[in-house]
């Protein structure tokens, strides 16, 4: 339901999310508020408001939902200021924000940011607070976040019957000089075989919402006791991938290898 008058609701039905006869799934009504107010806005409603009225039926197990859509208070973001990001860059908490200085406030976009910001887990914990602007129709955003540790070193020892005493030694790293990368090298081996792979991946590559990376390995393996060769591989990939959909995402990888084969 509209009570804006211009605003074609036939270009919104892409939008929901919950469908009729599906399992009634409160995640997925919270996204299809998000994703019904930048289509609004991109129908020039800037200030446009969803929210949802539900019309609970206990006998038959039914919910109705009506998403009733209307205009809310004309305000703008005069400013985002971003505090106790000491290691994270200020654009990599930024690209997060569907929102930027001068456009309107819309406080579930917000809160989309603060949720995404969260889950990024460079962050022990984010905080979004509003402040009066220069005039009353202006407010400012103060993101306070906390940093928490994004590095891991790990490590393993084991035995193999074939390989005998096995080890490995990882470090990794998930927010790379404070640009929101990934890198992570390993170490791998055993008295028979000796491997180190390593991994980089942009999250937005170009400044776009595009992952790139790429992995290169090198093994080494002695099969001299058991079939009288040994064998070198060495190789990478490069991969690209880009969102589709709320938790989808579509991948490209072309991946090299070249194998040798040899006696000692």
């Amino acid at each position: 339901e509209s009570a804006l008058p211009s605003l074609n609701i036939d270009n919104l039905g892409g939008y929901i999310l919950t469908k009729t006869g599906r399992v009634y799934n409160a995640e997925k009504v919270e996204k299809t508020i998000e994703a019904l107010t930048i289509g609004v806005s991109l129908q020039g409603y800037a200030f446009g408001q969803v929210k949802p009225r539900f019309d609970r039926d206990e006998t038959n197990h039914i919910m109705n939902i009506t998403f009733g859509i209307d205009e809310g208070p004309r305000i703008y973001i005069e400013r985002i200021n971003i505090v106790g990001n000491f290691r994270t860059h200020d654009d990599v908490i930024r690209r997060e924000f569907s929102l930027a200085e001068g456009d309107a406030f819309n406080r579930l976009l917000v809160e989309a940011a603060r949720r995404r910001l969260r889950s990024l887990g460079f962050f022990k914990t984010v905080d979004i607070d509003t402040d009066p602007g220069s005039a009353p129709d202006r407010v400012v955003l103060n993101v306070t976040v906390q940093e928490q540790p994004t590095g891991e070193l790990s490590f393993g020892a084991g035995y193999s019957t074939s390989e005998g005493v096995i080890g490995d030694i990882s470090i990794t790293e998930r927010n790379l000089m404070g640009k929101g990368q990934y890198v992570r090298l390993g170490f791998s081996g055993s008295l028979e075989r000796a491997q180190v792979d390593f991994s980089f991946t942009e999250p937005h590559f170009l400044d776009r919402n595009l992952a790139a990376g790429f992995d290169v390995f090198y093994k080494e393996v002695d099969f001299q006791d058991v079939a009288s060769f040994s064998q070198r591989d060495a190789g990478g990939d490069i991969r690209l991938g880009f969102p589709i959909a709320d938790n989808t995402q579509l991948g490209l990888r072309y991946k090299f290898e070249k194998e040798d084969i040899f006696n000692v």
